[in-house]
C-alpha cells in the first residue's frame, strides 16, 4: 500500500494505470501500488489548473466541481475575471476552470464588438485592464472607424470608446470636412452600418454625367467621380447632369458655369466684330454668332479658331528690290485689307496672315522690277494704286477684300542719294540766281523810277534829303563844335526849302 498525504492547501487526483477516478480531500489516503494507482497532488492558487486530462473526465467528480469555478468562453467574445470581486485579468475564448475553496473567481462574459457591452463595464476596472490599451477619445467633428484584423466593423460616434487590441482591434480617427470620402472599401461597408450611412450622403455619377455639388444650398464645385461627403454638420446636394448634349447647358446659371474647370468645359466669348468656327473632333460644325457660348468637353476636341472681321494692316518694310536699270532700292509698302469668308479661309488657307503678306510683296516686286528708276520717281505717287489693282486680283483666292494701299518710304542707295542731292543743289543754286538777278533788275528799276521823280519834283528830292539827314543823326550819339560861328544859318540853309 502507498500512503498519501494531502495538505489542506492541496488536493489529490487519483488516477489507475493513467485513468482519472477520483479526487482526493485532505487527509491520509492509502492506495495500492500493485494494481497500477497513483497520486498527482494539485496546489491549490488563484490560477487555473494544470490538468492531466480533459476537464470532462474530471467533472464527473462531484467534489471537483464543488471546489472548481468554470467558464466557458465562446469564439469571439471575452470574459471578465474577477477574484472575490476585484479584476484580475481577460480571459479568451475556450474553457477556464479556477479554484474557488479560498477564493471566489467570477466571470463576465461580453462581445467586445458590441459597444454597448463594453459601456457596461465601469470605467475603474477598465482602466485596470492593461490588455485594452489607451482608450479612443473621439471628439465631436470627428468619427472613430473600428477595425479587426484589418476588417472594417463599425463607426464609432464621438466619446470614449476602449479598444479590445488583445482580440485585434485598432481605431482610425478621422476629421469631418467637406473634403469628398473616397475610400471605396470604406463606403462598401457603409450599407452594414446605420451610424455611417446616416452621416454621410453619396453621389454615384452615371457615365457621361457629372454632378454639381452644393454645400448649404450654395454651390461648391463640380464632381466627375462618385463619391460621398460627410452631411453631419453641413448639408451636401448634387445635382446630375447629363454631358452628352450640350442643350443641358440651357439650365444652369451663368456664374456656375463660369466656375466650373476648364477640362470639362469650353468657354467661347465671340466679340460683334469677330467671326469664331466651332470644330467637333476636327470636323467643322458651324459658325457662332456673337455672345458667350459653352460647350461640354465629354472626351470630345472642341477647337474654336476665332477671325478678326475688321480692316487690319499688312506692313511690307524693307524691302530690296531692283528696277529694270539695275538700280537697287528699298522700299516700305503698307496694305489694309478685310476677311470676307473666314469659313473658306479656314478650310484652304494655313497661315493666311504670311499667304497676304506674300501676295502684297510680291505684287510690290512684280511692280517696281518692271520700271526704271526715273519712272519709279515720276511715278511714286500712283504706284500704291497700281500694287492695289495688282492685290485685288487675288482677293478671292485669299478670302478677302483688300482696301487701300499706300507707300511709305522709298529709300536710295548712297550713290545714287549723293547724285540726286548734287542735282538737286544745282537746281536750288540757279533757281537762286535767278531770283537774285530778278530783284536786282527789279531794283535798278525802282531807282531808276525815283530819281526821275525827283529830278521832276525839287520837293521830293528835299524830303530825299532830310530823310537821309535823319538816318545820320540816327547813326550819331553826340556832337562836338569847335567853331560855332554861322551854325545855324548852316542848318538853317540845309532845311529851307
Amino acid at each position: 500500500m502507498l500512503k498519501t498525504v494531502i495538505d489542506e492547501r492541496e488536493r489529490g487526483f487519483l488516477f489507475k494505470n493513467g485513468k482519472f477516478l477520483k479526487m482526493l480531500e485532505p487527509g491520509a489516503h492509502l492506495t495500492p501500488s500493485i494494481l497500477g494507482c497513483r497520486v498527482a497532488l494539485e496546489r491549490i492558487g488563484d490560477g487555473e489548473l494544470s490538468r492531466e486530462a480533459p476537464i470532462e473526465i474530471y467533472s464527473r467528480d462531484k467534489a471537483f466541481l464543488e471546489s472548481t469555478d468554470r467558464v466557458d468562453v465562446p469564439e469571439g467574445s471575452i470574459a471578465i475575471h474577477r477574484l472575490d470581486g476585484k479584476f484580475v485579468g481577460l480571459l479568451n475564448s475556450g474553457t477556464h476552470v479556477f479554484w474557488n475553496i479560498f477564493k471566489h473567481h467570477t466571470f463576465t462574459l461580453f462581445d467586445p464588438s458590441d459597444e454597448s457591452a463594453v459601456s457596461l463595464i465601469p470605467d475603474d476596472m477598465l482602466k485596470a485592464m492593461e490588455s485594452l490599451g489607451t482608450p479612443a477619445v473621439i471628439g465631436e467633428h470627428e468619427r472613430g472607424f473600428l477595425y479587426r484584423n484589418g476588417r472594417f466593423v463599425r463607426m464609432l460616434l464621438p466619446g470614449k470608446h476602449y479598444i479590445l487590441k488583445l482580440l485585434g482591434y485598432t481605431c482610425d480617427t478621422v476629421r469631418i470636412t467637406d473634403e469628398p470620402i473616397r475610400d471605396n472599401v470604406l463606403l462598401a461597408a457603409a450599407a452594414e452600418d446605420k451610424n455611417f450611412a446616416s452621416c454621410i450622403r453619396r453621389v454615384d455619377i452615371p457615365e457621361g454625367g457629372i454632378a454639381l455639388h452644393y454645400i448649404n444650398g450654395r454651390y461648391a464645385d463640380t464632381l466627375t467621380e462618385s463619391c460621398a461627403f460627410w452631411n453631419v454638420f453641413r448639408k451636401h446636394e448634387f445635382r446630375i447632369v447629363d454631358t452628352s448634349d450640350d442643350s443641358s447647358l440651357k439650365d444652369i446659371p451663368a456664374k456656375i458655369l463660369e466656375a466650373m474647370p476648364d477640362d470639362i468645359l469650353l468657354r467661347v466669348v465671340v466679340e460683334d466684330w469677330q467671326a469664331a468656327l466651332l470644330f467637333v473632333d476636327g470636323a467643322f460644325s458651324r459658325r457662332l454668332p456673337s455672345g458667350m457660348h459653352h460647350f461640354w468637353h465629354n472626351g470630345r476636341h472642341i477647337s474654336c479658331p476665332i477671325y478678326d472681321m475688321r480692316a487690319r494692316q499688312v506692313d511690307v518694310s524693307g524691302q530690296e528690290i531692283l528696277t529694270s536699270d539695275k538700280v537697287s532700292l528699298r522700299v516700305n509698302f503698307i496694305s489694309s485689307y478685310k476677311i470676307t469668308d473666314p469659313v473658306a479661309m479656314s478650310a484652304n488657307l494655313s497661315g493666311y496672315e504670311s499667304q497676304i503678306y506674300s501676295a502684297a510683296q510680291l505684287a510690290l516686286r512684280e511692280l517696281l522690277g518692271s520700271m526704271s528708276f526715273d519712272e519709279v520717281l515720276g511715278n511714286r505717287n500712283s504706284i500704291a494704286g497700281q500694287v492695289l489693282n495688282i492685290l485685288k486680283k487675288n482677293e478671292q483666292s485669299l478670302y478677302v477684300e483688300f482696301l487701300s494701299a499706300g507707300m511709305k518710304d522709298i529709300i536710295l542707295p548712297g550713290e545714287i542719294r549723293d547724285i540726286m542731292n548734287t542735282v538737286l543743289v544745282a537746281e536750288k543754286r540757279a533757281q537762286a540766281n535767278v531770283i537774285t538777278r530778278r530783284e536786282e533788275v527789279a531794283s535798278t528799276r525802282s531807282l531808276l523810277n525815283t530819281a526821275r521823280m525827283m529830278e521832276e519834283n525839287a520837293t521830293l528830292y528835299k524830303l530825299k534829303e532830310l530823310e537821309y539827314l535823319e538816318r545820320i543823326c540816327d547813326k550819331v550819339d553826340s556832337i562836338k563844335v569847335s567853331n560855332a560861328a554861322g551854325l545855324l544859318e548852316q542848318l538853317r540853309s540845309m532845311i529851307k526849302v
